[in-house]
């Protein structure tokens, strides 16, 4: 697998897409991340049952595209204000609380997809 991330690297892979691609993504995900991260521009992670976003995300500071629609995301992370590239963030469908005063600081954000994105009660 190390021998894959790495020829990964080597490519200098830019966009990222894994909608629907369910648990199995998880443990390795967190991995991927961390390799990708000097030019991960575009990252789908739709529709994964992800309840967190991995912390190894924050390292993606080139990231332009995000979407983390249709997962059971509670909170988004304060750290999201970080991802200064960021300029579309999609989070329809999720179960959020709130959203976070750090995404203020996305100065180059645009777009901000949130349809139904707080839970019913």
């Amino acid at each position: 697998m190390i021998c894959r991330l790495v020829r990964l690297i080597c490519l200098g892979i830019t966009h990222l897409l894994l909608p629907s691609c369910g648990s199995s993504l998880i443990p390795v995900l967190p991995t991927l991340l961390v390799v990708l991260s000097p030019s991960l521009v575009v990252l789908d992670l739709s529709s994964n049952d992800l309840s967190f976003i991995p912390a190894a995300l924050q390292r993606c500071t080139a990231l332009e595209e995000l979407n983390l629609s249709g997962n059971p995301l509670r909170h988004l992370p304060a750290w999201v204000g970080g991802l200064v590239s960021l300029r579309m963030l999609v989070v329809d469908g999720c179960e959020l609380q709130n959203v976070p005063q750090e995404v203020s600081q996305l100065t180059s954000l645009h777009t901000l997809c949130g349809e139904q994105i707080y839970r019913r009660r």
